[in-house]
């Protein structure tokens, strides 16, 4: 059986016997921390012939962090704001009564499995359908890992990765960086804010109001404002230019901007019905490809671009007008994003959740890494000797040429979460 149809039965498992979530809470509060919110959402299996769920990040609410005193804060996702929250023992319940999530109920629980010899908690927030009070299909969730049994005791560690280990923030500060192997600055957003993030310290500065940002080689920046507008700004974070929208531009995502700044592709629709958007910092339209996601530029300004279906399905490579097309043969199931290095000798691709390389013509293959079977969206670092990817929970790993992977970190230790599309410069 294909790794995709068997991750699609136990998808489909789950959402028949009501989402994420098994054993009672007991008198436990959840710990404080960030929880991840996902959804389960429905996209069509080619391999089963049928449209199945699969757990992917939920934009609209980021993650939810709990302070362990009572108060809550969203962040990371097109929603934002703060309330008030409490637990009921006796009935395995969080109430938020205020704030953007005091209109939802919820279900409180802990899934216990081992991982590596140590106990793995998978603490959930399950949302309910107001209605019928069943599971609705989304949740959020934070995992920890206890050094003691999988029972009440033990000593626990919230935001800890499975598959990945997981270095203290003090042990990798005495050692000169919170993450090890590699550095720069990483963009990304957060409560409609994009920060800068010194992947060294692990401190991060905001710069810019929006999310889904992109970088060219020179510097400049490409990402969508408040109003979802494609925008620009300098290489220091000053705002310029905003295109105006299209009609076509529904659910705008996976900004992609040109090494030379002047050409920003996106892709527009959902997953049954993707297309990827070519404009120039004037606002034309330069092209319009249906069925196609996830463009990526290649250094010589080339545009690769993904495809589910078509002739073949795959991974596509344009010439740098745009006009002629060809596609680039990877003997691989289920590609769903690819960059090509810095210095266009390696290809980085995603099939079935884990990150592979293969020379620029697709040839030599091989699996690099991933994070629990679950990897998208790989970025290359400026320098060409890391990567960093995204995983089904939204959390961001590092990824060596090596094989290495690492959770990254900041300088408190926690995991950092996205929800929207990240740059490297």
């Amino acid at each position: 059986m294909k790794q995709r149809t068997w991750r699609a039965a136990l998808f489909l498992g789950a959402c028949l016997t009501g989402g994420p979530g098994t054993l009672a809470a007991g008198s436990a509060a959840p710990p404080a921390g960030a929880y991840s919110c996902l959804v389960l959402s429905p996209e069509f299996d080619p391999d089963l012939g049928m449209t199945m769920r699969y757990r992917r990040p939920n934009r609209s609410l980021g993650s939810v962090v709990l302070d362990g005193k009572g108060s809550y804060r969203l962040q990371g996702g097109a929603q934002a704001g703060s309330g008030a929250y409490s637990f009921d023992a006796a009935k395995a319940t969080v109430r938020f009564s205020s704030g953007p999530m005091s209109r939802y109920p919820v279900r409180y629980s802990v899934d216990v499995r081992q991982d590596s010899g140590a106990a793995l908690r998978v603490y959930t927030l399950q949302f309910l359908d107001p209605k019928t009070g069943k599971d609705s299909a989304f949740w959020c969730e934070q995992e920890a890992k206890s050094s003691g049994s999988s029972g009440a005791g033990g000593t626990t560690t919230a935001n800890a990765v499975p598959g990945a280990p997981a270095a203290p923030a003090a042990a990798s500060a005495k050692a000169g960086s919170v993450n090890p192997g590699v550095k720069g600055t990483l963009l990304y957003s957060s409560n409609q804010t994009i920060l800068s993030f010194d992947l060294t310290t692990g401190r991060s500065v905001g710069r810019l109001s929006g999310r889904d940002v992109s970088v060219s080689a020179n510097g400049s920046v490409a990402y969508l404002n408040t109003q979802d507008q494609v925008a620009f700004a300098s290489s220091s974070y000053q705002p310029q230019k905003v295109l105006p929208q299209l009609e076509s531009d529904s659910d705008v995502s996976q900004l992609a901007l040109s090494p030379d700044g002047g050409r920003v592709a996106y892709t527009t629709g959902d997953s049954y019905h993707p297309g990827v958007t070519v404009r120039d910092r004037s606002g034309q339209v330069l092209a319009n490809l249906d069925g196609r996601a996830a463009p990526a530029w290649t250094p010589d300004g080339r545009l690769l671009v993904t495809a589910r279906d078509g002739e073949p399905a795959g991974l596509w490579i344009s010439t740098p007008d745009l006009k002629s097309w060809q596609a680039i043969p990877l003997k691989v199931d289920n590609l769903t994003a690819a960059q090509l290095s810095p210095d266009g000798k390696r290809l980085a691709f995603v099939s079935n959740g884990w990150v592979w390389l293969a020379n620029p013509d697709g040839s030599a293959a091989k699996r690099l890494g991933s994070a629990d079977n679950n990897a998208f969206d790989p970025v290359w670092s400026p320098d060409g000797r890391a990567l960093i990817f995204n995983a089904n929970s939204g959390r961001l790993y590092s990824l060596t040429l090596d094989g290495q992977v690492r959770p990254l970190l900041t300088d408190k230790g926690d995991a950092v979460v996205v929800s929207y599309s990240y740059a490297w410069r």
